[in-house]
């Protein structure tokens, strides 16, 4: 480096990242890769078989916050057995200028308002582009989704409701970039 001001030089070492880098672009939480609904996710209802509830549609696609209101019956739930909420979602994102690949996916599901008798469980985060798809896991469980779901422990009564909230981060070489909408998900027992 060549000389001049205090320390005797003028530039930094440079790890080939420009200071004014930043994370991935277009990052969001979809229902699919392209097409479909953007700011959106699926919700599902699981038991012995799992059940979309929403598939995207009810989302009113605003940022930075999406929200949605999905309405379940509860004789459904409680006849069909079903004891489990979970949720799916598609990370959106491309790499920016010169970040590289692979990207790496994260995802984060917070319980803002819980419901009555049941509870979000600690399953760890499938770190995958595509969430999409849920099935049953036997017993009180499920397999796929974005990781942690809503176990019930009770059967759930009409006018119990919760309230979650869904993102996504995608991160590249040059850092990470949080979905553009975070989706607030109401979930109502009618």
């Amino acid at each position: 480096m060549s000389g001049g001001g205090k320390f005797g030089f003028t530039g930094y070492a440079s790890n080939g990242i420009s200071p004014s880098a930043t994370g991935p672009l277009n990052v969001s939480v979809a229902t699919g890769s392209s097409g479909n609904y953007n700011n959106a996710c699926y919700v599902y209802r699981s038991g012995t078989a799992a059940t979309l509830a929403e598939t995207g549609i009810n989302f009113n696609g605003n940022t930075p916050t999406s929200s949605a209101t999905v309405n379940i019956a509860a004789s459904a739930f409680n006849g069909s057995r079903d004891r489990i909420i979970a949720f799916g979602g598609f990370a959106r994102g491309t790499a920016s200028p010169g970040g590289g690949s692979p990207l790496i996916y994260s995802w984060l599901l917070s319980e803002m308002i819980p419901f009555i008798g049941g509870s979000l469980n600690t399953d760890p985060y499938n770190q995958i582009q595509d969430t999409l798809i849920v099935v049953p896991g036997g017993g009180i469980s499920v397999i796929g989704g974005v990781g942690p779901y809503v176990t019930m422990f009770a059967a759930p009564n009409v006018g119990d409701f919760g309230v979650f909230r869904l993102s996504c981060t995608v991160t590249d070489l040059n850092g990470s970039t949080l979905s553009a909408a975070v989706l607030n998900i109401t979930i109502n027992f009618t």
